[in-house]
């Protein structure tokens, strides 16, 4: 078959066609070719199947768009292009079907039935009353509800039956270019990914491993980005997150795709557990290092509300410190038993009010008892100093690789930099102001603890005077890989 002998368009949409898994997401710019990889595999569902009593393998799959005119302008137009309407059977009616049986060999007769529905102002549940697919594909699922996708996970897998040879695979997949972190995309496949879902990033337009590019005319990226607003061009040609609707992302130097580990980062035994604390009720801790060739490597985070969308709850210092030293007893168990291994550095307000001979102690005396541990008052509380220390790693690299990197399990820290730490819009008829300093919300806990050890690792003291970003950490004797795990 032509489409399945056709050239992949890049590394990662042949990963995404042949991936069996359950639920699988493919994000990539305009033109990256994720709409003719998701064609590919609608074909691969019917050879997954077992063969029933007449050696046909058969599959269904319902592909679901916002709106008819969508439906038929774009999705429908590229599947025509490979598989014309006077092919099998088609019905233009809504919903639309096409009915195609084809042989790749003799052993390979494929029946593929294709049911094209768009949700319109129709419920969720309208939408799949009756249908009884092997999978469904959402294209360009970052413009339908959270409702649609939610639905159709509950339908998949109920065709073929035990008659026909049952269903031995079924599954869910997804297409959209990169949508703001406030979209629930980003929380399906990034945030929150479950145990059976896959998530496939093609590169941007511009990087060198752009896919696609064999199909699309020359220039096409310089051309598409001619007059395209800032935020447009960063979603559909640099393949980035949107930014929150609610401001300007503090750091917008920081790129998921190159910032991020592809694994869970390990402490690297030989170099100091570098500790950001902040105070008052809704408190948060950051775990981090610096090596010895200049890498800040951002290991895990402690927060009072693990998620933006749970309520802020409130916690006090002991319980804080009850907390932070058992994370430290399970994780960090070589470190606290070398307690000089350890730098616990804090916002200086947080030592305000302490008054040992009336018996008054702060909230950094009282976490500091607690844990066992001595903790550091930062040089300064200073905003801009403290953004600046962290900004400074962001668009540098050591060795080849990224001067900053964070671990996957931190969700709050990467969510705030993909945007939810950001300053908010100030409404002025006809012009963009902006406050002056971050909004306080559930990321600049976190934020604020990532800053504060990053001034007690040395960044301050190199933003003052003024030091290009260079390796300044002692050398150390180590055995690690620098995107997490054992080397």
């Amino acid at each position: 078959m032509r489409l399945l002998a056709q050239k992949p368009a890049g590394p990662v949409a042949d990963r995404f066609v042949k991936s069996q898994a359950y639920l699988r997401g493919i994000m990539g710019p305009i033109g990256s070719g994720k709409t003719t990889a998701c064609i590919q595999a609608c074909v691969w569902a019917a050879l997954w199947q077992n063969p029933g009593p007449d050696g046909v393998r058969r599959a269904r799959v319902v592909v679901v768009r916002d709106t008819y005119p969508n439906l038929d302008t774009t999705t429908l137009r590229s599947w025509h292009g490979w598989f014309p309407k006077e092919l099998g059977r088609w019905n233009g009616d809504a919903p639309r079907i096409h009915e195609i049986r084809f042989a790749l060999h003799r052993e390979w007769d494929v029946e593929l039935e294709m049911v094209f529905v768009a949700v319109g102002d129709k419920r969720a549940e309208d939408i799949f009353r009756g249908l009884e697919p092997t999978a469904v594909w959402l294209n360009e699922a970052d413009l339908l509800s959270p409702e649609v996708f939610q639905y159709a996970r509950t339908r998949v897998g109920r065709y073929p039956g035990p008659n026909l040879g049952g269903c031995a695979w079924s599954g869910l997949w997804c297409d959209f270019n990169a949508p703001d972190i406030d979209n629930y995309i980003y929380e399906t496949f990034v945030e929150n990914p479950g145990p059976e879902t896959v998530f496939f990033r093609q590169p941007g337009g511009f990087d060198p491993q752009a896919e696609n590019i064999h199909n699309l005319p020359a220039r096409y990226y310089e051309r598409q980005a001619e007059g395209m607003p800032d935020d447009k061009k960063r979603r559909l040609i640099d393949n980035q997150f949107g930014f929150s609707r609610d401001g300007q992302p503090v750091y917008p130097e920081f790129q998921d795709h190159i910032h991020v580990a592809n694994r869970p980062l390990e402490p690297i035994k030989g170099l100091k557990l570098i500790i950001g604390l902040d105070g008052g009720m809704t408190p948060a801790a950051v775990f981090c290092q610096r090596t010895s060739i200049g890498q800040w490597r951002c290991l895990a985070e402690l927060a009072v509300f693990p998620t933006a969308e749970k309520m802020l709850d409130a916690m006090g210092p002991t319980r804080f410190a009850e907390v932070l030293r058992q994370k430290l007893r399970d994780d960090y168990a070589d470190w606290y038993a070398r307690p000089e291994s350890i730098e616990l550095w804090a916002d200086p307000a947080t030592d305000a009010g302490n008054d040992e001979k009336g018996g008054d102690e702060s909230w950094l005396r009282i976490v500091q008892r607690v844990l066992g541990l001595s903790i550091r008052r930062a040089a300064t509380n200073d905003p801009t100093l403290r953004q600046e220390a962290v900004r400074r790693t962001l668009p540098h690299s050591v060795e080849g690789q990224p001067a900053f990197l964070l671990s996957p399990v931190c969700k709050v820290v990467r969510k705030g930099f993909n945007s939810g730490y950001h300053i908010r819009r100030i409404a002025v008829a006809g012009s963009n102001r902006w406050e002056e300093k971050p909004n306080k919300n559930e990321y600049s806990h976190v934020h604020d603890a990532l800053q504060y050890a990053f001034l007690g690792g040395g960044e301050g003291v190199r933003v003052l005077r003024g030091d290009f970003y260079r390796p300044a950490a002692p050398e150390v004797e180590v055995d690690y890989a620098y995107f997490g795990g054992a080397a």
